[in-house]
């Protein structure tokens, strides 16, 4: 009888700890506690059981909001191949659009600053 429910209770965890609908929904909640480092690793970990369209798309969202643009990119880039709803893939559109402008005037200061010494 010990060893069943030693068993079961060993089984309840092995299946919580596999359950991608729970740690999606801590990490939208990490998410809107603007803790976006903790977000995007929960995102990973659920992508990495479920991958799936909105998981990667959250996953560019948390390093966009850590201003890790280049790594955002990516991510929408990988999220725009899976199938998902047009909207957020028109979103994602926009996003990197205003990535690589950012990344242009970033560019560009410091062009000015370089050419200016």
């Amino acid at each position: 009888m010990k060893i069943l429910i030693l068993f079961l209770w060993f089984l309840s965890s092995v299946l919580l700890a596999q359950n991608p609908e729970m740690w999606s929904r801590k990490a939208d909640k990490l998410y809107r506690d603007s803790n976006f480092l903790e977000a995007e690793e929960m995102y990973r970990k659920v992508n990495g059981i479920k991958p799936y369209f909105d998981q990667q798309f959250n996953i560019g969202n948390s390093l966009y909001q850590q201003g890790r643009l280049d790594e955002a990119k990516s991510a929408y880039e990988k999220a725009l191949v899976r199938k998902g709803p047009m909207i957020r893939k028109n979103q994602m559109h926009f996003t990197i659009w205003v990535i690589l402008i950012l990344q242009r005037r970033n560019m560009i200061k410091v062009w000015k600053l370089i050419s200016n010494h």
